[in-house]
């Protein structure tokens, strides 16, 4: 049964019925494991150990110095804004 078949081609009547479960299906224990151990798996960060957290101005500084030409793309914009 695919997702939401539960409620595909019911009249009124038969909605009705379905009730509070609202056409639920009950998991077995299996699944309800299966269920929690990929919770739990999804949950988990694999990534890199964060490092420091740095605040705007140093991260704005430490990509300038990594980008030179970057460094003055706003000035040009502001400039040309002003004239």
């Amino acid at each position: 049964m695919g997702k939401g078949d539960a409620f595909f081609d019911k009249s009124p009547e038969e909605l009705k019925a379905l009730g509070a479960k609202g056409g639920r299906h009950k998991l077995t224990p299996a699944q309800h494991a299966d269920l929690i151990d990929r919770m739990n798996y999804s949950s988990k960060y694999e990534g890199p150990e964060p490092g420091i957290p740095e605040t705007a101005h140093e991260g704005s500084v430490r990509i300038d110095a990594e980008n030179p030409r970057l460094r003055d793309a706003f000035k040009l914009t502001e400039e040309r804004e002003g004239s």
